[in-house]
């Protein structure tokens, strides 16, 4: 068919991803949804791109009146129901609503990490996105689900060249495809990964630095954090599948009735919250980390500390041994060395755990960076799925470079009208 039907009209390319995702290992990373289209859902309200251009300055000036209004002004309220709906129906954590900002005057400088050994992107390219969950909730960011909607873009060529700006409803976020260059931590290069597997793209994305403020030892937040632990983790049953030395382990250092809220302190080396209080953040031994792996969590106790808003990040120095892991499979060379270990749960935001939580490493990968004495770390992230994300860390600028590799595993049209 030479013309377009209304049927057409109705129909959007989607796409599910794995984000932070080892490439050989199926079921791996963090699963996104994302749906592509062609305009604004629903028609424009207040449309600030009909015969207008807009400089950087002009468009950080509109989105500061949205983010007043707390609407973004160019999706109408039908817009906003579709969305919600459709995320109902992909029922992943998150789903991203992508579509082109063409008259938006883009800046070529991209997030680039590490310095740009490739050609520059000739006409940069604009793109709206919007993040809903399966609940139909609209959340401002979310790291994997810009990781799979910069891979749709870039990888599977929806776009020219190899940097995307999207604005988000109060963010302006850059990624950019790695073609060529080699991981700063090992001796596998990004093409490598993509040529292993033409559903893998490796995307940098440009995120902002987050600190984290320590909570002094023996205060009372520290010790209601303490005992928040203790309600979530302590006395709880053994998940069946733990190792019998590490259950051994565990009964002797985690049960109630031998003072495990003592003892468990100890493994304790440092509680903090990250920037406006977001999350907590958690530092164990390495040997308290793994210990927590036996252990059925009561997360509704992990709610009871009202010092944070969204999640609570529990993290350790990965030790020499158990600091290497595979990534493609066997393949000789391709074994970076993890610098750090954590989870991350999200009580507050209706997550238990989180597969991969790519905007926890903005206060992660300047922490460990900092500790070790690096300016390039890599995290490995223990959920039940497990996955990767390497940190390029840009003090100065107060930027984390966040890089990781996404899988597309379903690609199709989208059928419910908006």
């Amino acid at each position: 068919r030479d013309l377009p039907t209304d049927e057409d009209a109705n129909k959007h390319k989607c796409f599910l991803l794995d984000s932070f995702a080892d490439v050989d290992k199926e079921g791996s990373g963090n699963p996104a949804g994302v749906v592509l289209l062609d305009e604004s859902p629903g028609g424009k309200v207040g449309d600030v791109t009909n015969n207008n251009s807009f400089d950087d300055e002009e468009l950080d000036d509109i989105m500061e009146d949205a983010d007043d209004n707390n609407v973004a002004p160019e999706i109408s309220p039908r817009g906003v129901e579709w969305m919600a709906a459709v995320a109902k129906e992909f029922n992943q954590s998150e789903t991203a609503f992508i579509w082109p900002l063409p008259n938006y005057e883009v800046s070529e400088e991209t997030c680039v990490c590490p310095p740009k050994q490739q050609t520059p992107t000739a006409s940069p390219n604009a793109y709206a996105i919007r993040y809903y969950t399966r609940s139909g909730m609209e959340v401002d960011l979310c790291g994997h689900a810009t990781l799979a909607s910069a891979a749709v873009l870039l990888g599977t060529k929806q776009v020219d060249g190899n940097s995307v700006t999207f604005y988000a409803k109060h963010d302006k976020l850059q990624a950019e495809l790695i073609v060529s260059q080699p991981s700063l931590s090992s001796s596998m290069t990004a093409a490598s990964i993509n040529n292993n597997n033409s559903n893998a793209s490796r995307i940098a994305m440009d995120f902002p630095w987050k600190n984290v403020t320590l909570i002094p030892a023996g205060g009372e937040d520290h010790k209601a954090v303490l005992n928040m632990l203790s309600n979530a983790f302590f006395g709880t049953s053994i998940k069946a599948e733990v190792e019998s030395d590490l259950k051994a382990k565990f009964c002797a250092f985690f049960n109630p009735k031998d003072q495990s809220h003592a003892l468990f302190s100890q493994h304790v080396l440092g509680i903090g919250t990250t920037d406006v209080k977001e999350d907590l953040f958690i530092e164990l031994t390495e040997e308290g980390f793994d210990l927590l792996r036996g252990i059925k969590v009561d997360y509704s106790s992990l709610s009871e500390w009202l010092g944070y808003s969204r999640g609570v990040i529990i993290c350790c120095v990965a030790s020499k041994e158990s600091s290497e892991v595979e990534i493609g499979g066997n393949r000789p060379g391709c074994k970076p060395v993890v610098d750090f270990r954590s989870r991350f749960f999200g009580p507050k935001v209706g997550i238990d755990e989180d597969p991969v939580t790519g905007s926890a490493h903005c206060s992660l990968g300047p922490y460990f960076g900092t500790k070790l004495g690096k300016k390039v770390v890599i995290g490995k992230q223990e959920s039940e799925r497990g996955g990767l994300v390497e940190c390029i860390l840009k003090q100065e600028e107060g930027r984390v470079c966040i890089v990781g590799t996404a899988v597309m595993t379903v690609s199709g049209m989208l059928s419910m009208p908006i």
